[in-house]
């Protein structure tokens, strides 16, 4: 490969000095994440997620669980252990995709430096608002991010059988991803066929029917992989009862595109759409009178956009749900600075680099949204390190612009923007406020111990209420593997009662998943041999309407029964139930086997 300017601007001494500060906060992020595994929990997403780990052949449906249990025989996996794979997901997926973009880089410009690379991608990770235990959207975001790192290494080659094996390798990681999340091998692919057709030279037909070989490839070993890991052809019905899930949830392709772009429950696109408008009007405005005028345009946007998102912030606050709020800071401040980099960098660029740029920069654009497809919520609740691939671009557009001399000052005003933006981000986290647990509860609020395996430190009342759960429970001589159905999406509840839940790993709030559950309480019926017990908050639980199926599917005698109801801390965090309701109530029947 040919080479280009070495880095110049700003002085070796400055960008060591930069670079050694970013490493500093991103262990300090990550000291502090490890700190936190055992504080809170989430009776929703971690709540599920759990109890697939904790009896991964009843819930093969999230496969997660049973790869886990195949490739980490540990025994138990406890609730910090689980965050703990999380976060070491996280950490090498983004290590690989951070040797990617630095083998792209080296081999077309001089002193590049993979360190610093490194450090600005740990500035853009561990910024989720999502559940903290290991799923299998933390297992998206490795292959996706594995199969981004992999690919660019491939670029760096102008072909032969380094390029073609690092092909094989990296649509083996976008197929493997069917297993956990079909969709997005689908978007994947057609971001691995666009990159490897139309970017470098030759013709693109040939270029096309090297890239579907490596993808057949890829895809075989997919397929022996998964034989393995499921002795035997077992997958196929995961598969099966994954699609089947996912259409009783009304989880088609259409009404996930639809959510994303058209309802997506905040105003996220419109704001995207609007930002990148305001940015290019004061560009036009500013240019004739500014010498800076990227510069002074992206600090004069910015200001605008933050102040129309912080209104529509505080004007929608009844739609938004708090913890997505300072999403919108960030990702703003985020799209700001690459709509300037990638606009100066592709004005530098030589002739003879721009055609292969802007592909790669339209890999690295549409990646996150990659990673999301399939994904059943809105994108900003969505963040997770899907966006990691934006600081990869990031500090491609950062080398390329020090390269040819770029502003010292532009150079630290955007680095700094990033940077304050995650800081901000982060101190909203899930791990500064533990998802689940009422809004002026934080991380140093989780310090009483529960007794359990999980050895978690939880705050006051949570820990009361699960005491309360518990001694009903204890009451009843209910024992481990008891058969729990919990309305209103609380798995959590299930795992630590040590339960499990028949015929589907969770069961959902109101009536617009009747057919859901009705679905799985008939199919439950034909395997559970005891009663179960039933849970469920009266806010969102339309209970006539399920009174025929619980009646049909799992327990004739409703009168079997007893009602108690206890206080529950965690009802009024619940975005989609009515606020000021705080009763769990609680079925047991009156034999417990």
């Amino acid at each position: 490969m040919g080479q280009s300017n070495t880095i110049a601007t700003p002085s070796p001494l400055w960008r060591t000095i930069t670079y050694a500060a970013l490493f500093i906060i991103a262990v300090i992020k990550l000291g502090f994440m490890l700190w936190s595994t055992n504080k809170g929990f989430d009776l929703g997403d971690e709540g599920l997620y759990m109890l697939s780990l904790s009896n991964p052949e009843h819930y093969k449906v999230l496969a997660h669980g049973y790869f886990f249990n195949k490739i980490l025989p540990l025994g138990e996996f406890t609730i910090p252990v689980s965050r703990t794979i999380s976060i070491c997901l996280e950490l090498f997926g983004g290590l690989v995709f951070s040797w990617g973009v630095y083998r792209w880089l080296a081999s077309r410009l001089s002193g590049v430096s993979f360190w610093a690379i490194w450090a600005l991608v740990l500035i853009g990770s561990f910024q989720s608002i999502l559940a903290r235990c290991v799923s299998y959207n933390d297992l998206i975001n490795f292959f996706g991010l594995t199969f981004a790192g992999v690919l660019l290494s491939s670029l760096s080659y102008e072909s032969g059988k380094k390029q073609a094996l690092l092909w094989m390798l990296s649509a083996f990681f976008v197929t493997f991803c069917t297993l956990f999340k079909a969709p997005v091998t689908i978007s994947l692919s057609l971001l691995y066929f666009t990159v490897t057709t139309f970017y470098g030279p030759g013709k693109k037909l040939p270029n096309l029917a090297k890239a579907a070989a490596a993808w057949v490839v890829g895809a075989a070993l997919t397929v022996v992989a998964y034989t393995i890991l499921y002795n035997g052809l077992g997958w196929t019905d995961v598969i099966s009862h994954v699609k089947a899930t996912a259409d009783l949830l009304n989880y088609r392709p259409i009404d996930l595109v639809l959510m994303y772009v058209i309802y997506d429950g905040t105003p996220n696109l419109v704001f995207i759409g609007l930002g990148i408008g305001i940015y290019w009007l004061c560009y036009t405005m500013i240019k004739s009178i500014a010498p800076n005028r990227t510069l002074l345009a992206f600090l004069f946007s910015s200001a605008i956009s933050t102040a129309i998102c912080y209104g529509a912030i505080i004007g929608l606050k009844q739609l938004l749900i708090t913890e997505e709020q300072p999403v919108y800071f960030y990702l703003w401040v985020v799209i700001n600075v690459l709509i300037v980099l990638v606009h100066n960098t592709y004005k530098r660029l030589g002739h003879q680099f721009r055609k292969e740029v802007f592909i790669l920069m339209l890999f690295l654009i549409a990646l996150p949204i990659a990673m999301i497809g399939g994904t059943n919520g809105f994108i900003t609740e969505t963040l997770f390190a899907f966006w990691i691939p934006w600081f990869g671009l990031a500090t491609i557009c950062l080398h390329w612009l020090a390269s040819v001399g770029w502003s010292a000052v532009k150079y630290y005003v955007l680095l700094g923007a990033m940077v304050l933006a995650t800081s901000i981000q982060f101190h909203y986290s899930k791990v500064l406020h533990p998802f689940g647990v009422p809004n002026n509860q934080s991380i140093w609020d989780q310090k009483i111990p529960l007794a359990g395996k999980d050895k978690l430190m939880l705050s006051p009342d949570v820990v009361q209420f699960f005491q309360s759960f518990q001694a009903i429970l204890d009451a009843k001589n209910v024992k481990p593997n008891t058969p729990i159905v919990a309305f209103n999406y609380m798995p959590g509840l299930v795992y630590l009662a040590q339960g499990y839940s028949p015929g589907a790993p969770f069961y959902l709030y109101g009536n617009d998943f009747v057919r859901y559950n009705c679905h799985f309480l008939m199919t439950a019926g034909e395997t559970i041999q005891q009663p179960p017990i039933i849970l469920y908050r009266t806010s969102t639980f339309a209970f006539p309407r399920h009174f025929t199926c619980i009646k049909q599917g799992i327990w004739n005698d409703i009168k079997g029964y007893q009602e108690q109801i206890i206080f529950d801390p965690y009802d009024a965090v619940y975005e989609h139930e009515d606020y000021n309701n705080d009763s769990l109530y609680i079925w047991v029947p009156n034999k417990v086997n």
